[in-house]
């Protein structure tokens, strides 16, 4: 039988992933995607730290910059001033059309740059 403390430090380990930095997609369902075109939002149901889910959206605008048609991780970035057409895959990576000419799909690992804070979409 396990003691008190371990069981304890099981259940806050549990939490800590509810919370943790990036790595969205472990604790939210699979059924995340993008809306818009130019205010490009990110869905997503996620787990809190109760274990139930809820909607959750983030302007992905908040979190994501693009320079010269490469998606990176920033604070109020506006990537969508200059991309277009994106869209994400089960694997929470997010492919967009950001170089002037529109030909080339530039990419990103959300995971990267979005967390669940207790069911909430965050910039990380």
């Amino acid at each position: 039988m396990l003691s008190t403390p371990l069981v304890a430090l099981a259940v806050a380990s549990a939490v800590t992933i509810v919370q943790a930095a990036g790595f969205f997609a472990t604790s939210c369902r699979p059924n995340f995607g993008i809306l818009g075109t130019s205010n490009v939002t990110l869905f997503a149901n996620c787990r809190n730290r109760a274990g139930s889910y809820a909607d959750t959206t983030l302007d992905l605008n908040r979190c994501l910059v693009n320079y010269g048609g490469q998606l990176s991780c920033q604070a109020n970035g506006s990537f969508a001033l200059s991309c277009s057409d994106c869209f994400v895959d089960d694997r929470a990576v997010m492919y967009c059309l950001c170089d002037p000419w529109k030909k080339s799909r530039a990419m990103i690992n959300l995971n990267d740059c979005v967390g669940n804070n207790d069911g909430v979409l965050t910039c990380d």
